[in-house]
């Protein structure tokens, strides 16, 4: 993008436009929209969200484990106990929906 700035800065792109023709330069923007259309479209499919997921398996099995790793059942514990205070000594468990 810094390149295609200072070109564009210096008139150079214009030129190079002019210099092309406008049939060409058609053909050209034509096949970048469709270059374009044919990459969001990938973006969207199974195989691209599985790449994604698969990329970030690493970051986010890290991120788990690190969550694992500093669960303290103690502070857990202390904050069920608060709850069920605050609940007026009902188990704060039993107002919870039933999964099906």
């Amino acid at each position: 993008m810094k390149l295609y700035d200072i070109l564009e800065h210096n008139d150079i792109i214009d030129q190079v436009i002019a210099a092309i023709g406008e049939d060409e330069y058609v053909s050209l923007k034509d096949y970048l929209i469709t270059m374009k259309i044919n990459y969001l479209t990938y973006k969207n499919t199974a195989a691209a969200v599985l790449t994604r997921i698969i990329q970030d398996l690493p970051k986010n099995a890290a991120a788990a484990k690190e969550i694992i790793d500093s669960f303290d059942p103690e502070k857990y514990q202390a904050v069920e106990d608060f709850a069920t205070a605050a609940n007026g000594g009902r188990n704060i468990r039993t107002n919870l929906p039933v999964e099906k």
